[in-house]
């Protein structure tokens, strides 16, 4: 997909505002506990590359490295939430929160492409087109009028 990194930004950043967002937990509203981060993808050789030679680095910088090798000719941009990696999250009543490998975050992609946050949809010569317009459709989300987003 290609986006409006300005639109996005803003988007993102407005949606996980503390008092737009907020961590459910067994039912409990907790503060909002999350940083976001944007970052440019980093090309590595991963068979050569030491990122805690001299000192160690701020954990959230392996997730802006990929392998060269494969997708040094891709230009990709990462989002991330981080939250403060040392020790645990405790509730009121002591007990730590233990987190899924994964949370989500809504993103409302027809909403986005409508406020122009989402500029086109790449892809391959391998895409089967007519399913993307078919899930795509399901969604409410059509071609302009003589235009192809893909």
């Amino acid at each position: 997909m290609v986006f409006d990194f300005a639109k996005l930004r803003a988007k993102l950043n407005h949606t996980l505002r503390p008092e737009n967002c907020a961590v459910a937990y067994n039912g409990l509203c907790c503060w909002p506990i999350f940083s976001i981060n944007y970052g440019i993808v980093e090309y590595v050789d991963w068979r050569a590359h030491c990122e805690n030679a001299d000192h160690l680095p701020n954990p959230i910088r392996y997730t802006y490295l990929k392998d060269k090798q494969g997708f040094q000719d891709e230009k990709e941009l990462r989002i991330s939430l981080s939250a403060l990696g040392i020790g645990h999250f405790v509730l009121r009543d002591k007990a730590a929160m233990e987190f899924p490998p994964s949370l989500h975050v809504e993103f409302d992609f027809r909403a986005a492409i409508g406020l122009g946050i989402i500029r086109q949809i790449l892809c391959d010569s391998n895409t089967d087109r007519s399913l993307l317009y078919t899930r795509l459709a399901e969604f409410g989300i059509r071609p302009a009028e003589g235009g192809d987003p893909l």
